[in-house]
């Protein structure tokens, strides 16, 4: 296990022991307690259960539930690994489970749970129950290696995990994909996880007993500020900067590249808007006042959707960077300029009964349009359950 329970003496947390019911079920920690609570009374805490990287000075604060019995604190909840004691601490976090470097951290305010958390995954071979490759990744990424392979594998330079997925392709094996760690936040911290899962299992071919196709210890990108090709590149280091100088010879001597002068035409053109007479004759001044009565009109909360909608009506070009506020986006000038907020729009969904068929519209668009006739609100019993008054 990469995982252990510490064991930690300070203000915040606490031990607590195990005393799990064997019919209670593994890990369904809140389940567990409202069924005990119901059984023989007490009060329901809710926080986390802390864990300690192995070798990184790394704590995993996982969401957790315990009892209050009057008296003591116990926890209910059965653990696979027969634990005794748990480090519990009583606070609530907005993610499943959080990765900080130190306990201090956790007294700050938590961030929401976003798309672009990270997260630590493993390809498994079936046939041995083995991982043969652990990555790092943000939302589909862990699935793009066999669903969405990159330009590279089509070249013959592949590397032995990509050959290793052909091969389980053939042979109609299908990979198993475990997520080793999830709803990390700090992208250093994914780096230093996923750089001790590798080491934990080693690479076939670079370390003793290693099992796992990666090539690098990690994929956490060179860091070369400050270092001479010398420090980076070795023995090759000369050969390295003569490779440099001649792909600059190549592109015509040192420096940017020189456009011709048809090329700067073109680029002078587009950029002034002279190509294009819809765009030529607006103003700095015009667009602000364009900007202004739009706000006006949707009370100060705008989106790019209204924006687009409000251009359309008024016979106004539809852009958001222009050259004239040195490409700053317009919803945002908008925002500072004239204290509005820029909102993202709701889907707001409605079906009809009889044909089954949906329909959809932005919640601010139906000040201006009308839902078909016979349909209403929701989604439909077929495709949504719920109420259907709360589908957005």
């Amino acid at each position: 296990m990469i995982w252990h329970i510490p064991k930690v003496y300070n203000n915040i947390g606490f031990d607590v022991t195990l005393m799990s019911d064997p019919d209670l079920l593994p890990y369904y920690c809140e389940y567990n307690c409202d069924s005990y609570i119901t059984r023989f009374g007490g009060k329901k805490v809710e926080g986390v259960y802390v864990l300690k990287h192995n070798t990184l000075e790394l704590y995993q604060l996982i969401r957790h539930f315990i009892i209050f019995d009057g008296r003591d604190y116990i926890d209910v909840t059965p653990f696979d690994d027969y634990r005794d004691t748990n480090y519990f601490i009583p606070i609530k976090i907005n993610t499943h489970n959080l990765f900080v470097k130190s306990l201090d951290c956790i007294n700050i305010k938590e961030k929401q749970e976003t798309g672009n958390m990270f997260y630590i995954y493993c390809y498994v071979d079936p046939t041995t129950d083995l991982p043969f490759y652990v990555g790092k990744g943000t939302q589909k990424r862990a699935y793009t290696h066999m669903y969405q392979p990159r330009a590279s594998y089509k070249n013959k330079n592949k590397t032995r995990f990509q050959n290793k997925l052909e091969k389980m392709k053939v042979d109609n094996i299908e990979p198993k994909i475990i997520f080793l760690a999830q709803n990390i936040q700090d992208e250093n911290i994914a780096y230093e996880i996923e750089e001790s899962y590798i080491k934990q299992y080693g690479r076939k071919g670079y370390d003793e007993n290693g099992i796992l196709l990666n090539t690098c210890e990690g994929s956490r990108p060179p860091n070369h500020k400050g270092r001479t090709y010398k420090e980076i590149y070795g023995e090759k280091w000369e050969e390295q900067i003569e490779k440099r100088r001649n792909l600059q010879k190549e592109r015509g001597g040192y420096g940017p590249k020189k456009h011709s002068e048809e090329s700067k035409r073109k680029t002078s053109l587009k950029v002034s808007g002279k190509n294009n007479p819809t765009f030529s004759g607006i103003t700095e001044e015009y667009l602000i006042e364009v900007g202004k009565q739009f706000c006006f009109h949707f009370k100060n909360e705008i989106s790019a959707k209204k924006w687009k909608w409000w251009c359309k009506k008024n016979q106004i070009p539809t852009f958001r960077k222009t050259f004239r506020f040195g490409g700053k986006d317009l919803l945002k000038l908008f925002e500072e300029m004239f204290d509005a907020k820029i909102k993202y729009d709701s889907v707001l969904w409605f079906h009809n009964p009889n044909t089954k068929k949906t329909w959809r519209c932005l919640d601010w668009e139906l000040e201006y349009i009308s839902p078909p006739y016979g349909y209403i609100r929701g989604r439909g019993i077929n495709t949504f359950k719920g109420n259907n008054d709360n589908v957005r």
